[in-house]
Parts: C-alpha cells; sequence; structure tokens
C-alpha cells in the first residue's frame, strides 16, 4: 500500500507540477485512487469477496481511465469514443485472454464472470491507450514520443501484470519468480500513466 500511495501521490504531484487541471488529468488521477483502493481490497486476505470487491475497484479505475482517454482522443484528434478498430481490437485481445485462461489451466470458480467483465475493461484501457498514443505520434512524433511511450508502455505493463495475477490467485502452480514479475510490471504500469498528466490536456 505504500507503493499504491505513492503513484497516487505522483498523480498529485504531476497536476501541480504541471498545473495541469484538465478533464484528462483528473480522471487520470480518480483512476488512480480507485486502483489504490483496489490494491487495498486485494490484500487485506485471500477471502474470495475481497477479491471480487477489489476487482471491482479496479475495474472502475479502468473505466476512468478508458474515459481519460477518449476525452484526450476525440478533444485533440476527433477520435471518436468507440471506434469500429477499437470494438474489434477488444474483441480480439478479450478472446486471446480467454484462449489464455484455457491453456494455462486457470480456474476461477465462482469469479468466472467478474473476471470476465474485468477482462474486457482492461482490454478497453490498453486499446484505447494505444490508439491515443498512435494517434499522437502521426501527428508530430517528436511532441509525442515520450507520452505515447508512457501510454503504451504503462496499457501493456497492466494487461502483463494482470494476466499474471490471474495465473498467481487462479493457477495450479504458485511460482515466486511470477509474482515479483506481477509486482513489477503493475506497479510501473501505474507510474508511466500517472505521469502522462505531464504530458496530456
Amino acid at each position: 500500500m505504500i507503493c499504491a500511495s505513492l503513484f497516487v501521490l505522483s498523480g498529485v504531484m504531476c497536476i501541480i507540477y504541471s498545473g495541469n487541471k484538465s478533464v484528462y488529468a483528473l480522471l487520470m488521477l480518480c483512476g488512480l485512487c480507485f486502483s489504490w483502493f483496489g490494491d487495498l481490497f486485494l490484500h487485506i486476505n485471500e477471502k474470495l469477496s475481497l477479491f471480487i470487491t477489489g476487482l471491482f475497484f479496479f475495474l472502475i479505475g479502468h473505466i476512468f481511465y478508458v474515459s481519460a482517454y477518449s476525452v484526450a482522443a476525440k478533444k485533440l484528434f476527433g477520435i471518436p469514443v468507440l471506434s469500429p478498430w477499437d470494438i474489434i481490437a477488444v474483441a480480439v485481445l478479450t478472446s486471446i485472454s480467454v484462449i489464455y485462461a484455457v491453456k494455462k489451466k486457470i480456474h476461477f470458480g465462482r469469479a468466472a464472470v467478474p473476471a470476465f467483465i474485468y477482462t474486457i475493461a482492461l482490454t478497453s484501457m490498453m486499446v484505447k491507450a494505444c490508439h491515443l498514443a498512435i494517434a499522437g505520434l502521426e501527428t508530430n512524433f517528436a511532441l509525442w514520443a515520450l507520452p505515447a511511450c508512457l501510454l503504451i508502455a504503462g496499457s501493456v505493463m497492466f494487461c502483463m501484470s494482470d494476466s499474471t495475477l490471474a495465473l498467481i490467485n487462479f493457477g495450479n502452480k504458485k511460482i515466486y519468480s511470477v509474482k515479483i514479475f506481477n509486482i513489477i510490471t503493475y506497479f510501473s504500469a501505474q507510474m508511466c500513466l500517472a505521469h502522462t498528466i505531464l504530458f496530456i490536456s
């Protein structure tokens, strides 16, 4: 939770330092705060009810992230909130996630439906982040090089982290190295996303 508090603090400091009080910045900060609560409930203990509660907070966090990317993409590049390419990409990535779960013998049990809904939100977050990043790079590569890297790296690492979290909590094997990978990619992802506030408004 100390680490979680640090990425929320980073978001606040980015807003203060840059003077960015745009809708994008506020939505991203809300996403960071809901992620903080998600971390809290996931780490109180291993009860399924608390896991699902944590999942719910992360789901809301991703909705804020998706909203932030959508607002910025619409404002800066005229990209619609639900473009056909976004829908196709989310459908493909969600299908790949289901195949991954089957291949890795991940059994969600009673958490299957919440996990599936969360997966849709997670893949939507990554797709919208990457769409915003690519649009920025196509418009002004030099200006968008760093924020695009933060968006793509942050969203992709978030997906990688959650994939390994599913493996840790619902897979057959508990591998310590996977847990380390999960923690590193997760906190790196949140820090990357928090620092996009410095560049996008």
